[in-house]
């Protein structure tokens, strides 16, 4: 098969329909408004990339080809470079027996059997809010 290009617009991501596709606003040649289409990516987005674009009502490039004309979005238009990129939202790190996670002489380890332990020379906690603790029994010291 081979696919054309026809031109590239500019349009504005809204969000998503019912199966979770792509939807854009593109603006009316006539200037007097904007219409809804369903688009295909041509970019690797996650889902939370996505959704952060559409709630900020990003602008992105879309070029239609000869063949079906379904708008294709092949770039975020932005005024400079992202300072960096953005980390993921959750990391799942998963063990049957033990987790362990080490920087220098401090360690945080999980076990299976539920216990936690914090190892460190020195050990801050700080709570914006209510800092509670809360066990069976709570030994300090």
């Amino acid at each position: 098969m081979r696919i054309v290009e026809t031109g590239v617009e500019q349009a504005r991501i809204c969000g998503r329909d019912a199966e979770g596709r792509p939807l854009i606003a593109v603006r009316s040649g006539d200037g007097s408004g904007a219409r809804v289409e369903r688009a295909r990516l041509a970019m690797e987005l996650t889902s939370a990339e996505f959704d952060r674009l559409a709630a900020d009502g990003a602008e992105v490039l879309v070029a239609r080809t000869a063949v079906d004309q379904v708008p294709l979005i092949v770039g975020v238009v932005r005024e400079r470079p992202r300072e960096s990129a953005d980390g993921p939202a959750e990391i799942v790190l998963e063990a049957r027996e033990r987790v362990i996670v080490r920087c220098g002489s401090a360690r945080i380890v999980l076990s299976g059997d539920g216990r936690i332990e914090l190892l460190g020379q020195r050990v801050s906690q700080r709570a914006r809010g209510v800092h509670s603790i809360k066990g069976a029994a709570v030994r300090i010291n």
